[in-house]
């Protein structure tokens, strides 16, 4: 089957007329998976209200024979509790609707987007083997490429400009044979290193570790701001399905003074606890600032990497 992709992202507020979006559909190869960042609200897709850029698009689809393959899940990150959104959507002409399944996955990877993943229940044979070429792109002339594809950047006809891509690409571009055989196939990538790992785990620890804080003149000034806080944090949580874990979370009041100031702050019905020291994103806080358990925890660490190095030598002079 011979599927036409198209990614597209439409700026916020972008007037588009319902004979405009028939015209660009029209124009696109059939069958076609049209996936993207629409800008337009309707409750059809899961948003909380309907707007005029949603009604245009949602009445060109009718027209058009497309369906979406949204399942009214959210799509953008929203950490004010407000409403739901769903505007990155995936359209489809009906024969091959039943071909894909759709969800949306929890990381945001950094965006304030949700990815989507978006599976093809199409199989080969098992034992099926066959030979093409790929673009070895580490080989690429890009100067000429870029030269070649700006004298045709501006064809409007959607067959013809994809056409002068490909011929730009293969002025400029090598090719080298791969075979679609799974015994050949090669999972690694020469490109990811221990750099990339980090940065993975980075990503993900600034993701899941969430630091709320605020500054007042007096400690009750502190605390009626995060009871609000807390409160919009609940909400949002119970609208989009999320759980936050109650045993990795905590409360610190950071002060010089010797007095301790226990702070009571909910968590919908549970009282979070009060700590005179806190872990985030790698780092030990005491309620003092003095940083004397983020020492010692870096010191323990020092002398668990140097018993290691002492004993991988032993063995490998052994």
């Amino acid at each position: 089957m011979q599927l036409t992709l198209i990614s597209l992202y439409i700026k916020p507020q972008t007037k588009i007329t319902i004979q405009q979006w028939i015209q660009f559909f029209n124009k696109l190869p059939k069958p076609c998976l049209i996936t993207g960042d629409f800008n337009a609200h309707h409750r059809s897709w899961g948003c909380d209200f309907e707007d005029l850029y949603g009604k245009n698009l949602l009445e060109a689809m009718d027209q058009c024979n497309l369906v979406y393959l949204n399942d009214g899940t959210p799509t953008l990150v929203n950490y004010t509790g407000s409403s739901k959104s769903a505007i990155d959507l995936t359209l489809c002409n009906p024969e091959i609707h039943h071909l894909f399944s759709w969800c949306v996955l929890d990381d945001p990877h950094g965006s304030d987007h949700l990815p989507i993943l978006i599976n093809c229940e199409i199989y080969a044979s098992e034992h099926s083997t066959r030979s093409h070429k790929i673009w070895r792109t580490e080989k690429a002339d890009w100067n000429s490429y870029k030269e070649n594809l700006e004298r045709c950047i501006a064809e409007t006809n959607y067959e013809r400009f994809v056409e002068n891509i490909n011929m730009a690409a293969q002025a400029s571009i090598p090719k080298i044979h791969y075979s679609t055989n799974k015994r050949k196939q090669r999972n690694f990538k020469p490109w990811w290193n221990d750099t990339c790992d980090q940065a993975v785990k980075t990503r993900k620890e600034a993701y899941n570790d969430i630091c709320i804080y605020t500054q007042k003149k007096t400690f009750a000034q502190c605390t009626s701001e995060l009871t609000k806080i807390m409160e919009k944090v609940h909400t949002w949580t119970q609208q989009n399905g999320l759980n936050i874990s109650l045993n990795k979370s905590a409360t610190c009041v950071f002060n010089r003074k010797r007095i301790q100031y226990p702070a009571t702050i909910k968590l919908g019905p549970y009282n979070l606890v009060n700590k005179n020291t806190v872990k985030y994103l790698g780092l030990f806080l005491d309620r003092k600032l003095l940083w004397k358990d983020h020492i010692q925890h870096v010191i323990k660490k020092n002398r668990e990497l140097n018993q290691h190095h002492k004993v991988h030598g032993e063995l490998t002079q052994t």
